[in-house]
């Protein structure tokens, strides 16, 4: 149960932080307390995020090929670590 608890908690406190989150801040920060899984799946999409920030062609396709995940299973895990979907501003 402690440990359902504590995963439940850290959830929360990666959803609020990611909400806050200031470029400023060190990426380590807000990872913390991340599976390792969740750890590199956000990174690898940090990452994407950053590289092809200025091309047009940034939208859920390309972030499910890029992650080889469907769009689906890829819109969920997003859905569930930060509460905010692909689509989301």
């Amino acid at each position: 149960m402690v440990r359902i608890e504590k995963l439940i908690a850290n959830r929360e406190r990666f959803r609020k932080m990611f909400r806050e989150f200031d470029e400023d801040q060190p990426r380590s920060e807000l990872l913390e307390g991340l599976s390792p899984g969740d750890r590199k799946l956000i990174t690898i999409l940090i990452e994407s995020i950053e590289e092809k920030m200025p091309d047009s062609d940034l939208n859920a396709e390309y972030f499910s090929f890029h992650m080889a995940m469907s769009k689906t299973q890829l819109y969920r895990k997003i859905k569930a670590l930060t509460g905010l979907t692909p689509h989301d501003q």
